[in-house]
């Protein structure tokens, strides 16, 4: 009789446990379609269902998802003040800017030309005024993630050693350089022809309806590679932190 009593108590011990691991596979089946399909709705804590707009992309926290990158050039922020010579943040990109920074790990990218330009350091302080004084700073943007390079292939080396989920730029060339290896890649203030998605501003593409956002076409691979020379200029490409 123990014996009998034993083997029962393991048949049942093991049925058990196949219960208990077909219980976890169904809730890691459910988690996986959740991160797919964009987690729960921030504001009506409801499944999101469908793919997520780059408004809920980058401006928002997912459920269950790391920090997204981001890799913005510096022309889709910024705009020259003639009589100060200084920089600031466009006025309709300030919210959206500061926005995703709360939820992004976003990195802008500067393309001086020729060797007598602005030192780095020099570009990074009258950058970095600008950001501090519209709140991005505050928001979580760190001044270290201004990265610099001299031509528009550098900017492409740039955005294909980050891997962001999102690249903006106002230049087609570095854009159609690494789309095939980044999620998002955005032309801002220009047609692209159908090759890449397009926006007229950097807030238009994350405050417009989808349908006012250019998609890209079913173009094939790009010819350009960025294999060769880097043009990245002085300071290493920061990755992390």
């Amino acid at each position: 009789p123990t014996g009998r009593s034993l083997i029962g108590a393991l048949l049942v011990a093991f049925a058990l446990y196949a219960v208990y691991l077909r219980i976890q596979r169904v809730k890691n089946g459910q988690r996986r379609n959740r991160r797919r399909t964009g987690g729960r709705d921030t504001k009506t804590n409801k499944i999101k269902k469908g793919p997520l707009s780059p408004e809920e992309k980058y401006l928002r926290a997912v459920p269950g998802r790391s920090r997204p990158k981001v890799v913005v050039a510096s022309e889709v922020l910024f705009e020259e003040k003639e009589e100060s010579k200084s920089v600031s943040i466009k006025e309709d990109a300030t919210s959206h800017l500061n926005s995703m920074c709360r939820h992004c790990d976003v990195f802008i990218i500067v393309k001086i030309e020729g060797t007598e330009g602005p030192s780095d350091e020099d570009i990074e302080k009258r950058l970095g005024s600008a950001l501090e004084a519209s709140g991005t700073l505050e928001a979580g943007f760190q001044p270290h993630r201004i990265l610099v390079c001299s031509t528009s292939t550098g900017k492409a080396h740039i955005a294909r050693h980050l891997l962001p989920s999102l690249y903006m730029d106002v230049e087609e060339k570095p854009l159609k350089m690494v789309k095939e290896f980044i999620e998002d890649t955005v032309l801002v203030g220009a047609q692209s022809g159908g090759t890449l998605k397009s926006s007229t501003s950097f807030s238009a593409y994350f405050s417009a309806p989808k349908a006012s956002v250019n998609p890209a076409g079913a173009a094939g691979k790009s010819e350009e590679r960025t294999s060769g020379p880097s043009s990245v200029r002085r300071r290493p490409v920061a990755t992390t932190s």
